[in-house]
């Protein structure tokens, strides 16, 4: 007998993008390879279970699905070969691994076929879990004074949980588009439209405290979709009920002087308490004023529009629009205006605190996506590989600085997968957006409205920004693009064909396979690399050796392994097993400065020639501090004179 799958276990599918955006958002914004491994691997578990269920499982997989999960799974593909060419393997695995978790979160999605109640869920799991995100981000931003501390670049930006402000500031934009919609959708129950109104407040003071334009931008952008597409009718209770407390909260948050006051004194000077008493006042009393304004929603809907003056009506405001549009640039270009915005966004100066708001600079990003650029220009087919833009900058950069991304999608793809890359990536967030956008058409257009709403908002900050690498702030697109691109889930609806049960066992196979050769790879050895790393940082060599060889054990491509193991070889004074760890870090990631670097000092040491590997670091990274100072090849100093000084020379600690 042919069984579907039961309503309550779609229902629980439909909540896991909402899951899986609090475990990323506490857990570093899954920035680092271990939790995405972990999730990536759990979630082809469940694709495999799915696949495993008897009877027709995959309704809703179909030629929609497969034109966005066909350009994934190339685009991971590619990824990981270009650990060929690139000579940086275990970057290309990472990169790859990432990949896959997109896709995985898009096919167990489409698993369970489209349905309007579905996405529902899906979007009501996502809203609540961002809501909690930025509700935990100001508790302790404001509340619990000196234990905000944190080692992060810019302390007065709110970053906490996600650990990226810009990041944050995304997710919170996002997290406003489904929340209006839920505050305006009627065909929410009252109190889920109370419950969108009252996440209005927190989210936005969050939004605000991130001090991130981008994500600003985006979500006007973001709203600006989600109204055009939706036409909510129950959108002037939704204002006259959530506006006023919103703008009570940011009135009430004086972000100014909280954002240009360390975070371990904002209690201390009466900063924190009474701004977190205003928002949480203004979520409750925008969720009441949303309960009073339900009589305004069974009102406002009997006042429709005839169909023909409601297209006239949008017609002529499509152009009112456009000459606006047309009036603004005319002005701009009378008075000059457009050429000091040019020039102030081509700056290299990086504006602080609040004013860093009304700024145009574009904060160093150009010379980040000229080097992208460059590099596709160099390899305009197969680039420099997957992860390597780290690299690439420590060769080009044109001014002293760490980076490890291009803070823009498009052009770091461009530089590190050439074209192919990025067209397999187009291609997937095509489908997606097309997907969201055909069904947000139609009586059922609200959510499916607001994920396309706040899919454009991201597509347009990954330009800008590097979201990619921030699975919080991207798995949910893909998630919901799965969803979106999938059958309907319906009796009467088209079903897939049936599987016979060797074709099921096959597909879960492929899935367990999956997850073990890659995910569970890189988050094993990631985990226990992060270990080691934090023993280095403490001097406890032994530990570091042990958990560095785990590392190995499990990936033999994590070059920053063979380098602790070099590293803690040379404190011991066993200088040739240095120089073998070091040749070994070396030859994992050839484009590295830092191992070749150690392999000097460690033939130095042993009274050899390192002036070679010591110059090839130099090529690799001209503005390295350690490299300009090294004692290795120092002028007018005899060899012996040398091999003391390498013998107490500095080894940096690598990154992940």
């Amino acid at each position: 007998m042919d069984r579907s799958i039961p309503t309550a276990v779609a229902a629980g599918v439909a909540l896991v993008p909402g899951l899986a955006t609090l475990y990323l958002a506490f857990n570093g914004g899954g920035y680092f390879a271990a939790p995405t491994g972990v999730l990536a691997a759990a979630l082809l578990g469940l694709v495999a279970l799915l696949a495993a269920w008897p009877g027709s499982p995959w309704r809703g997989w179909g030629r929609a699905v497969a034109a966005a999960a066909v350009p994934l799974a190339l685009l991971a593909l590619w990824a990981l070969l270009s650990g060929s060419w690139s000579g940086s393997s275990a970057r290309a695995a990472v990169e790859a691994d990432r990949v896959v978790l997109y896709l995985a979160a898009l096919l167990l999605m489409a698993s369970v076929g489209w349905s309007g109640a579905r996405v529902r869920l899906l979007v009501g799991g996502l809203a609540a879990a961002v809501v909690a995100v930025a509700a935990a981000a100001l508790a302790r931003h404001l509340l619990l004074g000196d234990a905000t501390a944190t080692t992060a670049l810019h302390t007065e930006r709110l970053s906490y949980p996600v650990s990226y402000w810009n990041a944050l500031g995304l997710l919170a934009g996002v997290g406003i588009v489904l929340c209006l919609h839920l505050a305006s959708s009627l065909r929410e129950p009252l109190w889920v439209r109370a419950a969108g109104a009252a996440g209005l407040p927190v989210l936005a003071s969050a939004l605000l405290l991130t001090l991130s334009r981008g994500a600003l931008w985006c979500t006007a952008l973001g709203l600006v979709v989600f109204l055009v597409a939706s036409r909510p009718r129950g959108l002037p209770g939704a204002c006259v009920a959530a506006l006023p407390f919103t703008f009570l909260a940011l009135l009430g948050l004086d972000h100014g002087a909280v954002a240009a006051t360390p975070p371990e004194q904002i209690d201390a000077f009466g900063l924190g308490s009474q701004p977190a008493w205003v928002i949480g006042f203004s979520a409750v009393a925008a969720a009441l004023a949303r309960i009073a304004c339900a009589p305004l929603d069974r009102t406002l809907p009997q006042l429709s529009l005839d169909a023909r003056l409601a297209r006239r009506v949008a017609i002529g405001g499509a152009c009112a629009l456009v000459a606006g549009v047309a009036v603004a640039g005319l002005v701009v270009h009378r008075t000059g205006l457009g050429n000091h915005a040019y020039a102030a966004f081509v700056s290299s100066s990086e504006a602080e605190g609040t004013s860093r708001l009304t700024s145009l600079s574009n904060n160093n990003r150009v010379s980040k996506w000229r080097i992208g650029y460059e590099e596709w220009q160099r390899h305009p087919f197969e680039g420099t590989g997957a992860g390597t833009f780290a690299l690439s900058w420590q060769r080009e950069r044109p001014s002293d600085g760490h980076v490890r991304d291009a803070h823009s999608l498009y052009p770091e793809l461009l530089g590190e997968l050439g074209l192919p890359g990025l067209v397999a990536l187009v291609a997937a967030l095509a489908a997606v957006l097309a997907g969201l956008a055909n069904r947000s058409r139609g009586p059922d257009r609200a959510a499916p409205a607001a994920l396309l709403g706040a899919g454009i908002a991201w597509a347009v900050h990954a330009g800008v920004d590097w979201d990619w690498e921030m699975p919080v702030v991207t798995l949910w697109l893909f998630a919901a693009g799965g969803m979106a691109l999938a059958r309907t889930d319906l009796a009467s609806g088209p079903a897939h064909p049936r599987l016979r049960w060797a074709g099921r066992a096959g597909v879960a196979v492929a899935c367990v396979l999956l997850a073990a050769l890659l995910p569970v790879r890189v988050a094993l050895s990631d985990a226990r690399l992060q270990r080691s790393l934090a023993g280095l940082a403490a001097g406890d060599c032994r530990n570091a050796s042990i958990d560095a060889r785990s590392a190995l054990a499990v990936m033999a491509a994590r070059w920053q392994a063979d380098y602790v193991l070099g590293v803690c070889a040379a404190a011991d004074g066993r200088w040739g097993e240095a120089e073998d760890a070091m040749r070994a870090a070396a030859a994992g990631d050839r484009r590295n400065w830092l191992p070749r670097y150690g392999t000097a000092v460690a033939l130095t040491a042993l009274g050899k020639d390192g002036s070679g590997e010591l110059r090839i670091a130099r090529r690799l990274n001209p503005r390295e501090p350690v490299l300009r100072e090294s004692v290795v090849a120092a002028k007018g100093r005899t060899l012996a004179e040398r091999r003391r000084a390498a013998r107490t020379a500095p080894l940096p600690l690598p990154e992940l």
